[in-house]
């Protein structure tokens, strides 16, 4: 046995019947194995493996002649501790049972290697009061003037982009600051002398346009929108 396994004292239930007994904790081993002999022992069903599995040996090499096809339930107790868990079926010589490494990994007792001694430590519960407040040491007050509506916010937005463009725009361009300006590009040029009318053919009729109505939440949006602006 080396440094990383020792034996440590297990009970398990054959139907009324307790039996104390060793199991090999190794966390060099990668799962929980039970020997066939107490595995035919508990007299339980034994639950057939979807896929056998390969056994390979402590040097990483595959076992010739030992694959895993069953497993079985055991219900057992260390420390105090009751479990109740799947031990694949093995044909294991000098151990009748062993607990790997996923199983100490997933349990964490707590182990004292020297004298053998193996603790499970209570869950902690941790109990969170139910806070209604406001999670922020500003008044009230300030919280609620610090809402600003789309208005606003489009107000803003304006200010920060005529600020970009004036530092973007060289001094000596500046007269032609206006021609910088998306805003003139998306409206009509102003009013000239020269404006003239388009006149309609006489028999042009007006087409009726088929209106697309406006989802649920986009309905909502809109008079939000509207609400807060107009």
């Amino acid at each position: 046995m080396d440094q990383n396994s020792m034996h440590i004292p297990l009970q398990y239930k054959v139907g009324t019947e307790i039996i104390e007994t060793q199991a090999l904790l190794d966390s060099g081993v990668g799962g929980r194995f039970i020997s066939t002999a107490l595995a035919r022992k508990l007299g339980k069903k034994w639950i057939q493996l979807s896929e056998k599995i390969k056994v390979f040996n402590v040097d990483g090499t595959p076992n010739k002649t030992t694959w895993i096809s069953h497993m079985v339930e055991l219900e057992f107790k260390i420390a105090g501790k009751e479990f109740r868990e799947n031990f694949m079926i093995l044909g294991i010589r000098d151990e009748s049972m062993i607990l790997g490494l996923p199983w100490l990994c997933y349990h964490n007792p707590q182990i004292d290697w020297e004298t053998g001694e193996v603790r499970f430590l209570p869950k902690r519960k941790l109990r969170i009061r139910r806070f209604t407040g406001i999670l922020n040491c500003a008044p009230v007050e300030v919280l609620i003037r610090a809402k600003i509506t789309a208005s606003q916010e489009l107000a803003h937005q304006q200010q920060e982009v005529k600020k970009e463009i004036d530092k973007l725009i060289p001094s000596y361009l500046q007269g032609y600051r206006d021609h910088f300006e998306k805003g003139k590009a998306e409206r009509l040029p102003p009013s000239q002398s020269y404006n003239h009318a388009i006149e309609l053919k006489p028999d042009f009729v007006p087409r009726n346009c088929k209106l697309y109505p406006l989802s649920l939440a986009e309905q909502k949006e809109q008079d939000k929108f509207l609400e807060e602006n107009l």
